[in-house]
């Protein structure tokens, strides 16, 4: 949600998609502003004189947006489908010359990339910290415990793809199985810990399940998820130029 004084988005960048030609299906408008926001708001189609809009995410950058376009400028060879990918082509410029790519993707796809992030971040922080003194891991690994009031939080359904970039690269599936397998020292353990982000076993599992939503049921054992959700990433992440 936008901070009125601070972040007002008067001449603000904007880029407006629907999603569906049926009339009930929300309107989606992407808005940027200058403190490095990205927004998502919906407005109903079916009310167009509706003025009153709801904010489906929020997304915090590394650089303001100043502008937003959508652009079909994918070369032949990167023009690849990619089954719950809604909008891939959304292109975010900024004044020191610096380009964002814009993804809109399905509920089952975000779930996936979001675990897959958090595993990450999760690992990067756990690498860093000292627990024995005591300090406790903020990040919590699977998007679905990551709430807040029982809610998801408008900025979590914002995946940075630049995180994920390191399980594309020679040895990312040795890295992303290291980090599903990471498991800390009984003399570490935080309690309550476990709550937010269970033991080795069930987060493999629960990998498993978010890759076999989205690549099907063939891809069967660890090895084979991990091969699949990687090959599938880079798909997903390819870049538009």
């Amino acid at each position: 949600m936008l901070q009125q004084q601070a972040n007002s988005v008067e001449h603000a960048p904007t880029i407006g998609h629907s999603v569906s030609s049926a009339l009930d299906t929300p309107n989606l408008v992407l808005v940027a502003d200058k403190t490095k926001r990205l927004v998502g708001l919906t407005h109903p189609l079916a009310d167009r004189h509706q003025q009153v809009t709801s904010t489906l995410f929020e997304a915090h950058l590394s650089k303001s947006v100043m502008r937003l376009k959508q652009a079909a400028i994918r070369p032949p060879w990167r023009q690849k489908k990619v089954q719950g990918v809604l909008v891939d082509d959304i292109i975010g410029t900024c004044t020191n010359g610096r380009m964002f790519q814009f993804s809109i993707v399905a509920a089952e796809i975000w779930h996936l990339l979001k675990f897959a992030e958090n595993l990450c971040r999760w690992a990067d922080e756990m690498a860093m910290l000292d627990l024995s003194d005591g300090s406790t891991v903020g990040v919590v690994i699977d998007p679905d415990r990551d709430t807040a009031n029982s809610r998801i939080s408008k900025t979590a359904y914002h995946v940075d793809g630049d995180i994920l970039d390191r399980l594309l690269k020679v040895g990312g599936r040795k890295e992303l199985k290291r980090m599903l397998e990471l498991a800390l020292p009984d003399s570490e353990r935080v309690e309550g810990e476990a709550d937010f982000n269970p033991p080795p076993e069930e987060r493999i599992e629960r990998f498993m399940a978010l890759a076999g939503a989205v690549l099907g049921p063939e891809h069967e054992g660890m090895e084979e998820s991990i091969e699949g959700v990687v090959v599938w990433m880079r798909d997903v992440l390819a870049s538009m130029l």
